[in-house]
């Protein structure tokens, strides 16, 4: 579905919305086809649909959060909701690939200053009412929660990594800063400590940790694919 500016919106229970995940990913299609074919009507598209994240952007303190507008409930159960307006690790990565990947190509400030605001969100450590997307555990290790609801942590596994891929579009940009080097060297040491627990021997690898959901969500094809080829690029970077 488009708005009236044909921008991508997604369909969720009937209505239209500006999802940050769904505009980036398409975003980060016409960036990859650019860069194969130097279609620069790709790039133009690319940039056109950038400024649909920004249309409901919240910018705090020299962050910037990209909302979820509607009420989403974890794993279909019921007892974890998440309400609107609420922020994702994932999302938040996601928009760092993009703008970090349009200054790479364009060399345009904009969206390095962009990209830096976005950035500065996996600096926010859990406070209630007020938006936040990464937490440390107990034993010291640096998490990006696709689902952050203050004094639950569901880990799940694939929004991390994909925010990790944005620490590391961004890092490209920025290879002499030790800081973003810091947080990206800190998200891939967590994966590296925790991924056998989302293994299952000779079985489906798990969604996420939350022990409670039901097997049919944690274990599913398509989210073992993911994990795969994930697993495959953390190993390259």
């Amino acid at each position: 579905n488009i708005d009236n500016n044909d921008f991508p919106m997604h369909e969720y229970n009937g209505e239209n919305y500006y999802h940050p995940v769904y505009i980036s990913q398409i975003i980060l299609k016409l960036i990859s086809s650019y860069l194969k074919t130097d279609n620069h009507s790709y790039l133009e598209l690319a940039e056109y649909y950038s400024q649909a994240l920004l249309i409901n952007a919240n910018e705090l303190d020299e962050k910037i959060f990209f909302p979820y507008e509607y009420n989403f409930t974890l794993h279909s159960g019921g007892e974890n909701t998440m309400y609107a307006p609420w922020y994702s690790g994932m999302a938040q990565g996601q928009v760092l690939s993009v703008f970090s990947r349009l200054y790479e190509i364009t060399s345009n400030n904009v969206y390095k200053e962009i990209s830096t605001k976005v950035f500065n969100s996996f600096k926010m450590y859990p406070s209630p009412n007020m938006p936040w997307v990464v937490w440390v555990d107990n034993e010291n290790y640096f998490w990006i929660a696709e689902y952050p609801i203050y004094g639950l942590t569901t880990r799940t596994l694939n929004g991390f990594i994909y925010a990790i891929f944005g620490l590391y579009d961004y890092y490209l940009i920025n290879q002499t800063n030790e800081e973003v080097e810091d947080l990206l060297k800190a998200s891939l040491s967590t994966i590296k400590k925790y991924i056998e627990l989302y293994r299952v021997k000779g079985d489906l690898s798990l969604y996420c940790l939350k022990t409670h959901a039901p097997k049919y969500y944690r274990q599913r094809e398509n989210y073992h694919a993911i994990h795969t080829e994930q697993l495959l690029n953390l190993y390259k970077i």
